[in-house]
């Protein structure tokens, strides 16, 4: 190992049953890499390292985030930070890759690309009921989840603060959405199907939604 690009090589993780993929290329203080987490999703990392210590920005399709990185021999510890949009507070995901080999190939970067899990194509339903005795009465929610990555939704009262219309895509069990006037991806909550029905949690537990 050349003592002057400790962090130079491919590494690589497991994380939740994924394998995850990194190239890092150290030039004197500078360090490049990327991270492919999946043919549709990567992120771009851009910063300096100091000994055994990295640090600098993150970059992905659906945002800007911080990394962290402590290097112990062949064993990488890096960490994506980000900042809770309702808390306020740095959220960390912590992942440690194991060295695979000195080279570093990182090449050009792949074309951006969008998952749409065919899971979640077509026209859900959800029926609620509001009010009480001769107030009460039976409200739809409606979402719309195309093939072409647009959606759109209509009351909403069970899409939580889902924008109207837009992009969505999948990355695991996140949904994330785009309004049309936004540049800007953000997870508009977590989903999974249950016999059929669509359990989707924007953030007041999982609602279900039926195919209509």
């Amino acid at each position: 190992m050349n003592p002057d690009q400790p962090f130079h090589g491919t590494w690589q993780a497991t994380a939740e049953g994924r394998t995850l993929a990194l190239v890092l290329v150290q030039s004197g203080t500078t360090l490049h890499g990327r991270i492919v987490h999946s043919p549709e999703y990567f992120v771009e990392i851009d910063g300096t390292a100091a000994a055994n210590t990295a640090r600098g920005k993150a970059s992905g399709d659906l945002g800007d985030t911080r990394f962290e990185a402590v290097l112990g021999g062949d064993t990488l510890l890096l960490a994506l930070i980000d900042r809770d949009r309702v808390t306020g507070k740095d959220v960390r995901l912590a992942m440690q890759f194991e060295r695979l080999g000195r080279d570093a190939p990182l090449g050009p970067t792949p074309p951006r690309m969008e998952r749409h899990d065919p899971a979640l194509i077509g026209r859900w339903v959800q029926t609620a009921m509001t009010g009480s005795g001769s107030q009460a009465r039976i409200v739809e929610s409606h979402l719309q989840f195309d093939a072409t990555g647009t959606f759109s939704r209509s009351d909403g009262s069970g899409a939580g603060t889902m924008p109207v219309a837009g992009r969505w895509r999948t990355v695991g069990d996140l949904l994330y959405t785009r309004p049309d006037e936004k540049a800007a991806w953000s997870v508009s909550g977590s989903w999974r199907l249950n016999g059929g029905l669509l359990m989707l949690d924007t953030g007041h537990g999982p609602r279900r939604w039926a195919k209509g």
